[in-house]
């Protein structure tokens, strides 16, 4: 599949174009992208209530009229999918003509036309394949053409299909008849006994893509046969830095990010022995347009859902989540980027940040967004705050940490995980380019929270306003056993503030030296392990790298 990216200015002021260049038998899995933008507004050309088709002068003078391959991808922004037909790739040689042609019908019921500047297309020989013909092709006739024939089959499949289904019943009754006769039908009681042994359906071999193959059956079993046993230990999944998508960048993961569902299932394989499932950020790598992006974040939740049914799934956002960071940039980048309301959607969650209490182990699971970002526009509609480069917890949500989350029964203690380290940890320093805001409320929040004292503090970003008191005086019998981070692909040394125990884990995605493909350190996830009682953690690792433990 081959797609290319087109812009063009609808009052003729566009910049020459990029040359398309196919081969003789190209067909659908060629398509461009294209953006339009009304030059003299500054704003996208809005295709609502408008018809596009691709219209052009073969080289050997043949036409092309083409409505049916153009799919609308976001109207009122003006971007659009056109996929060839494969007559566009009939003849060798330069295309004479090609444009898109826009028209829509006024309130006078009066067609108004518009068009792109040039395409340029060059068509290279095929010397190999026969019987390539040439000919016009007008999508409107070739679809009249065929729903004439259309209703002319359904037709005669109606009349037949009648006659076939009265046949059908008259020789299965009379077969019905001479098994029952013959004592050969089993009754609901009979096939029940019979099925028994076979198992119930959730017994049955059901994988996504390769699914868990040979290669990782025996180690995955073997290293669960080393998960903590004790019930009294909380056992969660760590999923982070996952950068799953379809499309194939040699210089960002290769092949390495389309195989995410697969590696959900070698977790999936454990899932009998774990509590929760905390989904850490960046689960897609968003390099495609959002459609496709969106498509991606289902396949993984529809994925968690079949082979994660026992423990609790937990989701927050990494800065590749929503789409952001490939492709366009100001105005176009916004409208290519999920909001946050489309990922809470997606992940069918109330929002990005949550807790989830596991009683019998005394602990309380907090999941933390870094990258909340809630949407703020400037006069032209472009984000001020777009996740690539702002991590942004909002007033709401420190608020939310404060005096919801660590409000804490007696005797529970807490593990924190959130993509992004907090500012002033591991590589954020800040990191060159970002923007940290309320991270310095979160913090203040933490160390009151571990030393059981007050904290106030005010935000010093006007969009993103945020005031916080709490007294945690009394939270005597309460610690944090760790607070975990993602987002930099490695995994680093621990750090201590305060008491509390802040860690960096690797990704997911199979980058960096030794991960090949299709071997056991292809993977490289934890099993966290949190033991109340004793008061330690142990990061519990499958294929490359280490496990780490340490006491709070």
């Amino acid at each position: 599949m081959s797609n290319q990216y087109l812009s063009f200015d609808v009052t003729k002021q566009s910049a020459p174009q990029q040359l398309i260049t196919g081969r003789q038998g190209d067909s659908q899995l060629k398509f461009v992208s294209v953006l339009l933008w009304d030059g003299d507004k500054n704003i996208p050309y809005d295709l609502t209530g408008k018809q596009i088709a691709f219209e052009a002068l073969k080289p050997d003078g043949t036409h092309i009229v083409d409505y049916a391959g153009v799919t609308i991808l976001d109207a009122p922004h003006g971007l659009f999918r056109y996929s060839f037909n494969e007559q566009v790739f009939a003849v060798a040689g330069m295309m004479q003509q090609a444009f898109f042609k826009i028209t829509h019908t006024d309130k006078d019921n009066q067609v108004i036309a518009d068009s792109t500047l040039e395409i340029n297309i060059h068509i290279l020989e095929n010397r190999v394949e026969f019987g390539i013909n040439s000919t016009d092709y007008l999508s409107e006739y070739e679809d009249l053409i065929a729903q004439v024939k259309q209703k002319f089959d359904d037709y005669v499949a109606t009349v037949q299909d009648s006659i076939d289904k009265a046949n059908a019943l008259h020789d299965q009754i009379v077969a019905y008849t001479q098994l029952i006769n013959d004592k050969q039908v089993l009754t609901l009681d009979e096939f029940n006994e019979k099925i028994t042994p076979f198992g119930s359906p959730d017994s049955l071999d059901i994988h996504v893509d390769d699914g868990v193959t040979n290669i990782f059956e025996k180690p995955l079993d073997a290293f669960k046969a080393t998960i903590n046993k004790d019930d009294k230990v909380a056992k969660i999944a760590l999923i982070q830095d996952l950068h799953f998508q379809r499309d194939v960048y040699p210089d960002e993961y290769g092949t390495a990010a389309t195989k995410g569902l697969e590696q959900l299932q070698h977790i999936g394989r454990l899932e009998d022995k774990l509590d929760v499932v905390v989904n850490n950020g960046d689960l897609v790598h968003g390099h495609e347009l959002k459609d496709g992006t969106e498509k991606r974040i289902k396949q993984l939740v529809a994925t968690e859902k079949m082979f994660f049914k026992q423990p609790k799934i937990m989701y927050t956002i990494g800065n590749h989540d929503d789409n952001n960071i490939y492709f366009f940039s100001g105005l176009n980048q916004t409208r290519n980027a999920l909001t946050t309301n489309e990922l809470n959607n997606l992940f069918k969650i109330d929002k990005s940040y949550s807790y989830y209490d596991l009683p019998d182990k005394k602990l309380r699971v907090i999941v933390l967004s870094s990258f909340e970002n809630p949407e703020v526009y400037d006069n032209k509609g472009v984000s001020k705050y777009p996740r690539n480069y702002n991590s942004v917890l909002s007033g709401t949500q420190v608020d939310w940490l404060a005096n919801e989350a660590l409000d804490v029964p007696a005797n529970f203690d807490v593990v924190i995980f959130t993509h992004t380290p907090m500012l002033g940890f591991f590589g954020n320093v800040p990191y060159e380019k970002y923007k940290n805001i309320n991270h310095d409320l979160v913090l203040g929040v933490l160390r009151a929270f571990a030393n059981q004292s007050k904290f106030s503090g005010v935000g010093s970003n006007d969009d993103y306003p945020a005031t916080v008191t709490v007294d945690f005086s009394n939270k005597t019998s309460n610690k944090i056993a760790a607070v975990i981070h993602g987002h930099e692909h490695h995994d680093a040394e621990i750090v201590k503030d305060n008491g509390m125990t802040f860690v960096e884990r690797t990704c997911l995605v199979a980058t960096g030296e030794g991960r090949d493909i299709n071997t056991v350190k292809q993977d490289a996830f934890d099993i966290v392990e949190v033991d109340t009682i004793n008061k330690t953690v142990n990061f519990n690792r499958f294929g490359a790298g280490n496990s780490l433990k340490f006491s709070y």
